[in-house]
């Protein structure tokens, strides 16, 4: 029986494809505002060198804006405040780890997918979600940078910072 156990353990401890996920915490910036951001990808670790897992969240930028404008009937009007902008992120989160390190692991990441939109200027600005960058993970925590962007009729540009932790194998 006590052999069973050993080589049941033993199987497990070296299997190809291993359950893993990442909450993460980070800020997205631009020319003009920034914002914080949470994210949660949820999938496997295949074969020590590659990451695929299902991504959600949540997104959001900030921007004083201070500016004038004429009606038509020659009136004018000051605005200024700050404007929220906020959207959903739902895509297919892929890293590919250079080395196989048991402490440092440094990777390049891509999360593809859609968005949608919330708040002040993004309600109803849905479209496609794209980000690119690099990192590394720590033991367990995990930390990226990159560049983040939504296309719809155009682009939107941002880069991003992201600190988290990763659970599972």
């Amino acid at each position: 029986m006590q052999n069973l156990m050993t080589s049941s353990n033993r199987l497990s401890d070296n299997s190809k494809i291993k359950f893993q996920g990442y909450a993460t915490l980070g800020c997205i910036f631009n020319s003009i505002g920034g914002g914080p951001t949470l994210d949660v990808s949820v999938g496997t670790k295949i074969y020590e060198h590659f990451y695929i897992g299902a991504e959600t969240g949540f997104h959001s930028l900030l921007t004083h804006v201070d500016y004038e404008y004429t009606h038509s009937d020659g009136s004018w009007r000051h605005v200024e405040g700050t404007l929220f902008e906020g959207y959903i992120p739902l895509g297919v989160n892929m890293k590919g780890y250079i080395t196989k390190n048991k402490i440092i692991n440094p990777y390049i990441n891509c999360s593809l997918g859609g968005f949608f939109g919330v708040g002040d200027a993004m309600r109803g600005f849905n479209g496609f979600y794209c980000q690119a960058g690099a990192g590394f993970d720590i033991k367990h925590f995990t930390f990226g940078i990159g560049y983040s962007g939504l296309v719809k009729y155009g682009t939107a540009s941002c880069g991003y910072i992201k600190l988290g932790v990763r659970f599972g194998k």
